[in-house]
């Protein structure tokens, strides 16, 4: 499942076809009272936020999928979090994906720190 979270009717609607007609399941939102709302019966895979929403804007909200900041997590915790079984290969696989991640959010990317030798976390800033 995906959330889109997008004040603009046209664009959350054209968010949500898109999404559908690529083979994925999604529930539009017009704020983050909605979101939250949802969000008490339903965890999503991903959810698109838009920044400038009325109310809490997208970065309060965002503040708010940031689940154990500053918390360690080895790589085999990722894996199981992430796939939701028992992993069989290399661990390192998690090392590309965080990669990947660093890259598409571009200068935000710093905010994920390695720990050598044990996994990765959140970097916490105020």
């Amino acid at each position: 499942m995906i959330f889109c979270v997008e004040d603009d009717s046209a664009i959350r609607e054209l968010m949500t076809y898109t999404l559908q007609a690529s083979g994925f399941e999604t529930k539009g939102f017009v704020d983050g009272d909605k979101l939250w709302d949802a969000l008490a019966t339903e965890i999503p895979q991903l959810i698109m936020l838009d920044i400038m929403l009325p109310g809490e804007d997208g970065i309060e909200i965002l503040k708010k999928f940031l689940e154990n900041p500053g918390m360690v997590f080895t790589r085999e915790q990722l894996l199981q979090s992430v796939w939701n079984s028992d992993y069989v290969g290399e661990t390192r696989t998690v090392d590309v994906h965080i990669g990947t991640l660093r890259t598409k959010l571009g200068i935000c990317g710093d905010y994920i720190k390695t720990i050598r030798g044990v996994g990765y976390r959140v970097e916490v800033r105020e």
